[in-house]
């Protein structure tokens, strides 16, 4: 691993994993995050949850602060190659 990669993992429990992850990513908010998850339709899942979600009328993560991507083995290699290029 290269010296200038940390790598991080917490033990949470699982009614806590998604709002442990939402507060991980705000902490982080200005470093690129790879985050691995176990298979494409739950990568959808929370790209669309964490591009939707509100609190108290304001998006949570709002596209001004927060680029998030996604990357699987089902997207087409043309989005796949543009996911590559912005990160």
């Amino acid at each position: 691993i290269p010296s200038n990669i940390k790598q991080y993992y917490s033990l949470v429990y699982d009614e806590f994993r998604l709002i442990h992850l939402i507060c991980f990513l705000y902490l982080m908010k200005n470093k690129k995050i790879i985050i691995f998850i176990n298979n494409c339709e739950s990568v959808d899942f929370h790209l669309d949850l964490f591009s939707k979600i509100k609190l108290n009328g304001y998006k949570l993560f709002p596209s001004e602060e927060f680029e998030l991507l996604k990357l699987h083995g089902k997207i087409k290699h043309e989005e796949r190659v543009e996911v590559f290029k912005k990160y």
